[in-house]
């Protein structure tokens, strides 16, 4: 009998710390560059013992039964102490970029060093074009085209124009947004353009010239 009293007190014991323990799931944030947040360490706010770090998403999974309130700590932004003591299941948390540090620009191709032997000509007498034309174009942008899985998560869409230049030899380079749809949009279309192999360059009087392209992508999740 004293054997079973010893095993159901270790069973309810067990069992308490199993049911006490509640998990919860955080995403950290930076909703004004539309960016998952990973590497940002967790930290607990008595003590300041590391939790973790979040994953290339931004979340990270924790016991809040054991945690009350964190410290979000990220290089390039402002320390944020949050209660998690009220967090049903899962939270965004956004953190704010430190005053010291800019906005990321979106990423584009050097622009190159121009002469008159190397102009930009905004129109030609034979326009460039991608291989296989309109068609060719179009199964490119499909193929490589990756909708950013921020934007998914928050319902993101909309059209970023953009402007680059094809030049003499056919390469893409000044890839720019002149209109965009939101930072996440804006980082992928710039992505895939600067990436095309090269175009069929625009001509004048037969000679291949460099010259100004525009296109616009369309990001929708329907």
């Amino acid at each position: 009998m004293k054997t079973l009293s010893t095993f159901l007190l270790c069973f309810v014991a067990t069992f308490s710390l199993f049911a006490e323990e509640e998990r919860i799931t955080l995403t950290i944030i930076d909703p004004v560059q539309e960016y998952y947040i990973e590497g940002a360490e967790i930290r607990q706010n008595t003590d300041n013992h590391l939790i973790g770090k979040t994953d290339e998403y931004g979340n990270i999974s924790l016991d809040k039964a054991k945690i009350h309130e964190i410290v979000i700590i990220k290089d390039g932004y402002l320390k944020r102490i949050y209660d998690i003591s009220k967090v049903k299941a899962k939270l965004e948390i956004s953190i704010e970029i430190a005053p010291s540090n800019q906005l990321a620009p979106v990423e584009t191709k050097k622009e190159i060093a121009r002469d008159s032997t190397n102009k930009i000509y905004s129109f030609a007498d034979q326009e460039a074009y991608f291989q296989d034309n309109q068609k060719g174009l179009m199964t490119y942008i499909q193929k490589n085209m990756e909708y950013p899985q921020y934007a998914v998560d928050h319902n993101i869409k909309g059209k970023v124009y953009l402007k680059f230049v094809v030049e003499a030899d056919g390469r893409v380079t000044e890839v720019k947004v002149i209109r965009g749809a939101s930072p996440c949009l804006d980082r992928e279309a710039v992505r895939v353009i600067s990436n095309m192999p090269n175009w069929v360059p625009g001509q004048m009087e037969g000679v291949n010239v460099a010259s100004y392209f525009q296109l616009p992508l369309n990001f929708s999740l329907e």
